[in-house]
């Protein structure tokens, strides 16, 4: 049998690579890896705000906010069009190798104004009744908290996040 053009072989490497990117990034959406700093970086970075942000995501005001703050855990088809809102892939909102940078870690807390208030601290992790809401998943990964009761001490010991030693 004839091989394929090179340029059909390199078309269709693309498009694998591309489907199993999407799984990867659909996988950490599922396990509750969307951070609400990145939304909030993201959205700064390309200045872009107010209730024309949530309507191209795929839904209404104040959901974005909510999204920012932790309390709403967005689809995954919202994920996805804030992705291409911003012009960064979905994994820049599941795949965050840093945590958070506080205001007062920046140069920008040189031009905070005499009387201005800084801007609220960045929000780590989505609150895990966000996370079960949009996805199934009762836990965050970052913070280890869980949006159900803890039923036994063999349960909390399996739960609790482990830290290197």
């Amino acid at each position: 049998m004839p091989r394929p053009p090179t340029r059909d072989r390199e078309k269709y490497g693309r498009a694998v690579r591309q489907q199993r990117g999407d799984h990867a990034e659909h996988q950490a959406w599922k396990e509750g890896r969307v951070q609400p700093f990145a939304i909030t970086q993201a959205l700064d970075v390309r200045q872009l705000d107010g209730p024309f942000v949530d309507e191209l995501c795929g839904t209404s005001e104040p959901a974005v906010d909510m999204w920012e703050a932790g309390r709403l855990y967005p689809t995954w088809e919202e994920l996805k069009a804030l992705a291409d809102l911003t012009d960064y892939p979905v994994a820049r909102f599941t795949t965050i190798d840093h945590g958070p940078v506080a205001f007062e870690d920046t140069t920008l807390r040189f031009h905070l104004k005499r009387g201005e208030e800084p801007p609220p601290p960045p929000v780590p992790c989505f609150e895990p009744a966000a996370i079960e809401a949009a996805t199934g998943t009762t836990r965050c990964p970052y913070c280890g908290l869980s949006s159900r009761p803890v039923v036994s001490m063999h349960e909390y010991l399996a739960l609790r996040p482990r830290r290197n030693r």
